[in-house]
């Protein structure tokens, strides 16, 4: 019998048994965001003169659980009561309430707790140079049924041990502007900019108070008196674009998963077994430390981490039969295409062009009979013609070499001309030089200015020998992909004709939304133009999705003469209803039935089974536990020194379809992201839609032309 783990711990404790005090907010003539923001800076001002409560709002609501005078900020409407669960506000603001005295129940002498995270002030590990802390995150789950739970996952910061002032005097290269610090004092995260002329004793502030000054007067006379006057002091950005003026000492540059050395990853990288003990210990700690310290009566139980008494329920999917060339069908990718090639080979051959780093030419070019050729491209063209696609050289190789960007611009724009229209280019470049701004500048100009296709390869791939053919093969496929070329199709149809994949990506204060592939019932790409437009905010507005649904409908009845009766949305992200308001009518208009399905990619929860009592831990690969509207779906099993699998969160915010059906498609359609043979985690249509939306911020994502957004 399997038992199943989900990071969720199930309270005992009702909602009906936490009453606390209630108060209205009289804003009138606002918005929902207007509102939200108006009493969120009451609730600051309570804080400031009731440290320690716990206080929190939503929409128009402020709650806490001692007594507020009512005139204090000119609350109204005082009472003391349960919530009603049946009401999503009131379960919102209980949500908040108990996320706060969560936070401020942990010891502040060990932890900093604030924004849904609990951080040691200690790092957990120091290796090479890096501070790893390792924390928990958590949120607060009220249900309708006036269930609570608490959501938890282990997550790790990564700090350099030497503070900015330091490495501006030693390392001043790593230093670049729009680098991520944190402050030692409030803890949170800032954009840095540059470094000041004026010092920390000069009156920069907008009082007229020196940095020095102004925290000798809030207390922290220790830390500054001992600071050479002539330090320069730095400017950094919030996470408002608003400059502000710090001490350098205080500021510590955080780096990402990917920036830190291999050393330090590995140690944050934690096999199942290992993650499933540590994230019970860490959460039953914290808990531990509220129940000592809540406002009223907590009760939990270790039984209440078992998905299944949560009321869960498992589903077992099994892995699609996928079909390639010459009629063959597998379940694997790489048998398949080994075994019957590419499912639709094209009429005459690929041709394609190759661009090489100057850094990397000798490496790659080598002398034959006097002649100066590329062993890639050998190997390339048979290894296609194996899979169905003869591919040929056309033209020279080209060459770029990487200076400083402006000059390497140009120097692309140059080399646009000469790269014929429609045939992909194949990029063999410098890691590097990659990494310096080469990709983005590849993109940039060829990608969207010009429209060529470009498949980037680094050295490091070419040299590979273990696991040379897959490599291989995963840049034909990006390639084949590029080129509009299906690789391989769903054997079976999906419960759903017809998928959109949505999304909005945020990237300095700008917001892209990008349509990127729309999906038929085999899981084939049925148009892949772009549609992108810069949204005022995170939801995308009625016209962008009128031309969406329009272009589908036109689309997909040329292709199977008929109009399609249901479409699938799929939105990264948690969505809005005034998106799904204006589906309602667009669909309506076209007499089409609708779902519109929320995936989010970091649930904040971890999934594990096991099929004895006293088995080890391991990644439900294709299971997905079920409750009500909601799933969480596993799709893939990394080896153990890669971690443990990150769950997608699924829900239905409406629709016709059941639970069990979107659940399987999004699984199976996970299997259709034809630009490599790994599997993905996130199905075909959210992925291509995250990657869109992102690249068109970036401004590497073509509009003007139709083609797959691989392509960029």
């Amino acid at each position: 019998m399997s038992s199943y783990f989900f990071s969720e711990w199930l309270l005992d404790t009702r909602t009906e048994e936490i009453p606390f005090h209630w108060y209205t907010v009289p804003l009138k003539n606002l918005g929902e965001a207007e509102v939200e923001a108006e009493t969120a800076t009451i609730v600051r001002q309570l804080r400031r003169n009731h440290p320690g409560w716990a206080i929190a709002s939503a929409g128009h609501l402020i709650g806490a659980f001692q007594p507020v005078a009512p005139d204090e900020i000119q609350l109204q409407g005082e009472q003391k009561r349960d919530i009603n669960p049946s009401i999503p506000l009131e379960r919102r603001l209980l949500e908040r309430l108990l996320s706060r005295s969560f936070e401020l129940s942990q010891n502040r002498a060990d932890y900093r707790a604030s924004y849904g995270k609990v951080i040691p002030r200690k790092p957990t590990q120091v290796v090479g140079g890096i501070e790893i802390r390792r924390y928990l995150q958590f949120d607060m789950n009220v249900d309708e049924s006036g269930r609570i739970t608490v959501g938890f996952e282990l997550s790790h910061q990564y700090s350099h041990v030497q503070n900015i002032e330091e490495m501006l005097r030693r390392a001043p290269g790593k230093i670049e502007p729009k680098c991520l610090v944190v402050n030692r004092v409030d803890h949170q995260t800032y954009w840095y900019v540059r470094q000041l002329e004026s010092s920390i004793v000069d009156p920069i502030l907008p009082n007229g108070q020196s940095l020095k000054e102004y925290h000798i007067a809030n207390g922290r006379e220790s830390w500054v008196h001992s600071l050479p006057d002539h330090t320069p002091a730095v400017e950094c950005l919030n996470h408002k674009d608003k400059p502000l003026s710090f001490v350098p000492q205080f500021l510590k540059l955080v780096s990402s998963f990917d920036q830190v050395p291999a050393p330090a990853q590995k140690v944050s990288k934690l096999a199942p077994s290992k993650r499933v003990q540590t994230m019970f210990l860490t959460a039953e700690d914290h808990l531990q430390q509220w129940k000592q310290k809540a406002e009223f009566p907590l009760s939990f139980d270790r039984w209440g981490l078992d998905a299944k008494k949560k009321g869960y329920v498992p589903l077992t999917l099994t892995d699609p039969l996928l079909v390639f060339g010459k009629g063959r069908k597998d379940r694997n990718p790489y048998r398949g295409l080994s075994a019957g090639g590419i499912h639709e080979t094209p009429k005459s051959s690929l041709a394609c062009q190759y661009l090489l780093d100057d850094d990397i030419l000798r490496k790659v070019l080598a002398g034959e009979k006097g002649k100066r050729i590329l062993p890639i491209e050998k190997e390339l063209s048979k290894r296609s013609a194996q899979l169905g696609v003869p591919l040929t050289l056309k033209g020279p190789v080209h060459r770029i070499q990487f200076s400083d960007s402006q000059n390497t611009r140009v120097k692309l724009m140059e080399l646009s001309e000469q790269v014929a229209p429609g045939c992909p280019l194949i990029v063999v470049a410098d890691r590097k030089n990659l990494s310096k701004g080469l990709y983005g500048l590849l993109k940039q100009v060829l990608g969207k200015d010009y429209a060529v296709s470009t498949q980037v390869v680094t050295m490091d791939t070419l040299e590979l020998q273990k696991g040379r053919s897959t490599a291989l093969l995963n840049l034909l496929l990006g390639v084949y992909v590029k080129s509009g070329i299906q690789p391989w199709v769903l054997s079976e149809p999906l419960y759903s004709p017809c998928f959109i994949g949505l999304d909005v990506s945020r990237e300095d204060g700008k917001h892209g939304a990008g349509v990127v592939q729309t999906i038929g019932t085999d899981g084939r790409v049925l148009w892949s133009k772009p549609v992108t437009s810069v949204e005022a905010g995170e939801k995308i507005g009625p016209e962008t999705l009128e031309k969406i649904v329009a272009e589908t409908v036109f689309r997909f009845r040329k292709r199977y003469r008929r109009v399609p009766d249901h479409i699938t949305f799929h939105r990264d992200g948690k969505g809005h209803w005034e998106e799904i308001e204006a589906l309602n009518r667009i669909a309506e208009s076209h007499g089409i039935k609708f779902d519109y399905i929320s995936l989010v990619k970091k649930a904040g929860r971890r999934m594990a089974m096991r099929e004895e009592k006293q088995g080890a831990w391991k990644n439900p690969m294709g299971v997905a536990l079920l409750k009500g509207d909601t799933a969480y779906l596993c799709a893939t099993d990394p080896a153990d020194f890669l971690g443990m699998a990150q769950p997608v969160r699924i829900q239905q915010r409406t629709g016709t379809l059941k639970m069990e059906e979107i659940v399987e498609d999004i699984f199976k359609l996970s299997y259709m992201n034809v630009h490599a043979i790994n599997k993905s985690r996130l199905p075909v249509t959210v992925n291509y839609a995250d990657k869109s939306s992102t690249f068109f911020n970036r401004g590497m994502l073509p509009t003007h032309v139709e083609m797959p957004v691989q392509s960029v």
